[in-house]
């Protein structure tokens, strides 16, 4: 139910069709249900249902909305890891990836998580182990211990906080979503 990135050998760019060529979620090599991929289907679906609801096409706009109702419901159900409070991309074989990533708050933006799920997902942005860092939000954990300076694995990508801004507005989470708006906007002037 939940769609994989093709990962390639290259070790510079394992999953160039991701767009998060060099991340470390790649560097186990197999493929793996993937959060971003499931989430950013999910949603991707629910436009679509909402397209065919404007033109009045009732078969198509239902068969959309039960592939995100299904999408959803399984990376909800299998790439939230409750030990970490984070979505996490899951190898073919049931274990989870350690690699916190911010491809983890993609299911926002779909409307994936449960209210609980979504603000522990925010609490990350200001935990300063994890997502909370100067300038958020880190392409991978503070506590990845593969963080670095190196693209996919550790910069901040706006398109990702973009995401995030949206997911968070959609929960109701308005502060949250101001500050890091704000502290995002803050960065790119700056640098």
């Amino acid at each position: 139910d939940i769609p994989e990135w093709r990962i390639e050998r290259h070790v510079r760019c394992r999953c160039g069709e991701s767009g998060f060529d060099n991340s470390p979620r790649f560097d186990g090599g197999p493929e793996a249900d993937a959060v971003d991929f499931g989430g950013f289907l999910a949603h991707d679906y629910a436009c679509l249902a909402e397209i065919f609801a404007r033109l009045g096409d009732a078969g198509r706009e239902g068969l959309c909305r039960a592939q995100a109702q299904r999408i959803a419901a399984a990376v909800e159900r299998d790439l939230w890891c409750e030990s970490e409070r984070f979505y996490l991309d899951r190898r073919l074989d049931g274990s989870f990836i350690p690699v916190k990533a911010s491809s983890g708050f993609v299911p926002l933006l779909a409307g994936i998580p449960s209210r609980a799920r979504a603000r522990a997902l925010a609490d990350h942005l200001t935990n300063p182990k994890t997502f909370g860092s100067v300038v958020p939000i880190p392409s991978v954990a503070l506590d990845a211990g593969t963080f670095s300076k190196d693209m996919w694995r550790g910069p901040m990508w706006l398109n990702l906080n973009y995401i995030a801004w949206v997911g968070l507005r959609r929960y109701e989470l308005y502060d949250e979503a101001a500050r890091l708006r704000e502290i995002t906007l803050d960065r790119v002037r700056r640098w």
